[in-house]
């Protein structure tokens, strides 16, 4: 799928990053001390894509699980997490995100890649202050985007080309989307463990300029825009549009419960 391609390439760019994603999703899957660091955790997730598909959704059905469950403490990749405070309406936005992500990980198994780490923190982005910084480095604004994301796979159908040929360099700048996405979601996820859960004095990943990858992510759905009034039907753009649109509208009810 495009969803592993952009994968891989953020793993051949950037190994220590996706290497640290990996040994954070593995606390999810196995025993591990509490409390354990990152560097004494042994990767388990599988390089071949039909196993790593089955482990993460492994990770994802237990974050289902765990976002209906009304508790005051949890354990999120092996650390203890005691809800406090709560944004006022923490049960909408829970139910929100997860009939979001959920819903777009069925259509697109491949895309819990992006939303895997992000489903185990639900619990933690109902912590006032957590959730306006998923607000503020644009979390939100992505996770809202979901549905929009998986649908430009179906741009490369046959049937919704208009001029079949050009599409190589089309499913090229959809896959460097990918990787964007992969990318921001990988550093939110890991930015959030540490400030939450890791509790590390500071934030390990501080100088990460999240407006700056934000602006790349929203450059490349702008040019998959241009090139879509190209290369799609007049059907499959619409289709497009009014996705696009609804999310914007998510967005906007997501920030409202922030």
């Amino acid at each position: 799928s495009l969803w592993n391609r952009a994968y891989e390439g953020l793993r051949d760019e950037d190994p220590q990053l996706v290497d640290r994603y990996e040994k954070l999703l593995s606390t999810e899957l196995g025993e591990h001390g509490k409390d354990d660091s990152l560097d004494y955790i042994r990767n388990q997730i599988d390089p071949n894509p039909n196993e790593r598909q089955s482990q993460l959704k492994a990770i994802t059905d237990r974050g289902l699980q765990r976002a209906d469950e009304k508790q005051i403490t949890y354990t999120l990749f092996g650390h203890d997490f005691v809800l406090q405070d709560q944004v006022a309406q923490a049960g909408r936005l829970i139910q929100t995100m997860k009939a979001l992500i959920g819903e777009a990980v069925k259509v697109s198994p491949e895309a819990s890649l992006a939303w895997a780490g992000v489903f185990v923190l639900l619990p933690v982005l109902t912590n006032p202050s957590a959730a306006e910084e998923a607000n503020r480095n644009g979390l939100s604004y992505v996770t809202s985007r979901i549905r929009y994301y998986i649908e430009l796979e179906h741009l490369l159908w046959p049937e919704n080309l208009a001029k079949p040929g050009l599409e190589v360099e089309f499913e090229s700048h959809i896959i460097n989307l990918y990787q964007h996405i992969l990318e921001f979601q990988i550093k939110s996820v890991l930015r959030f463990y540490r400030r939450w859960l890791a509790t590390a004095s500071r934030d390990a990943i501080r100088y990460d300029d999240w407006e700056g990858m934000l602006s790349k992510i929203k450059e490349r759905e702008q040019i998959i825009r241009d090139e879509s009034h190209t290369l799609n039907t007049v059907a499959s753009r619409n289709t497009l549009q009014d996705i696009s649109k609804a999310a914007e509208r998510l967005n906007g009810g997501i920030q409202s419960l922030l």
